[in-house]
Order: structure tokens, then C-alpha cells, then sequence
């Protein structure tokens, strides 16, 4: 079955934050945005709909969860070990925590906004390039037909130069 919640912070990682420590307990959340506060439970807070769904051919739609999930399976009874002995890992062990908070820095939406704002902005400037002469558009346009691209020529150069000067388009990195 298709799993929907994806969170960005484990439940496991949330479920410390409660009374027993435990994603059967609740814990006290503050919207920092809106200055709202409640009490739930860790399932139900620090995710977004399909956030890591896959939609490529031929590859498995929880394919990035479902690597989360063998990550957090793997490093959940280390960081509960930290816990309990307030020693830090050597060997293995270390490594599945070194890889895990790594991945807890990069896998939020705020990360992601980032990520996508800086590449659509390379991708402007190599647009930019392109259309910079038609010298440009003409060899990109050559090279992308032989490399067995369709390369539809209903659109003029002027066209699509003033098209990528006007900015008046998005490009987005899911």
C-alpha cells in the first residue's frame, strides 16, 4: 500500500519528545509561523503529502521512504543506546548515525525550497546563455538533434529568446 505521510522528522525521532518516550504519547507542538499550540501525536505532526513519492517509469513510488525507513530502523536503537549510556558510537554504529543526521538536514521542505531555488536559477542562467546569440541556440539546437532530441523548429529564435527574457516562467525540482 502506498504510504502518504512522509515526514521529514521521523516518528521515532518525535516520539523522544514525549512523556514515555513513546509514539503512543502525545507531545506539545508550536507553529512558529502562526504561534499556534496543541498537544498530538508524533504521526501526526512534521510531514507532507507524498513528499519523497517517486514518479519515474518502472521504479517503486516509496522507493526514498522506504529507504528512510530501513535507515531509521537501523539507527533507532543506536540513538536510543546514546540515550541510555550517553556514549557515542564507534565503528558501524557510527556510521548509521553520521549517515542519519545527514539526512535529517537535507530532507525538509525548507531544504528542498533551497535546492529547487538555486537550481531554477542555474537553469535560468544557462537559458540565458543559450538565447544569449543564436550562434548559441543554433549550435545547443544541433548538438541536442544529433544526440537524438526532437527539436521542433515552429518557434524562432526571437521568440524563444524573448520567451526566456521575460522570466515570465517557472522551473521547478521535486
Amino acid at each position: 500500500m502506498l504510504k502518504r505521510k512522509h515526514h521529514y522528522v521521523p516518528v521515532f525521532h518525535l516520539s523522544g519528545f514525549t512523556e514515555d518516550g513513546t509514539n503512543e504519547s502525545t507531545l506539545w507542538v508550536l507553529d512558529l509561523k502562526t504561534s499556534r499550540q496543541w498537544n498530538t501525536y508524533p504521526r501526526n505532526i512534521a510531514y507532507e503529502k507524498d513528499f519523497y513519492k517517486v514518479d519515474l517509469p518502472e521504479t517503486d513510488p516509496d522507493a526514498v521512504e522506504n529507504i528512510f525507513a530501513y535507515l531509521e530502523t537501523n539507527v533507532t536503537p543506536i540513538i536510543r543506546r546514546i540515550c541510555e549510556t550517553r556514549e557515542m558510537p564507534s565503528g558501524e554504529d557510527f556510521n548509521w548515525l553520521m549517515n542519519y543526521i545527514a539526512l535529517l538536514e537535507v530532507r525538509t521542505p525548507t531544504r528542498r525550497d533551497s535546492f529547487s531555488s538555486f537550481m531554477e536559477d542555474v537553469a535560468k542562467f544557462i537559458l540565458k546563455t543559450i538565447f544569449d546569440s543564436e550562434e548559441n541556440f543554433k549550435a545547443v539546437r544541433n548538438r541536442m538533434s544529433k544526440e537524438g532530441y526532437e527539436v521542433p523548429d515552429n518557434v524562432t529564435y526571437e521568440e524563444l529568446r524573448d520567451f526566456v527574457k521575460g522570466e515570465r516562467y517557472a522551473i521547478k525540482f521535486d
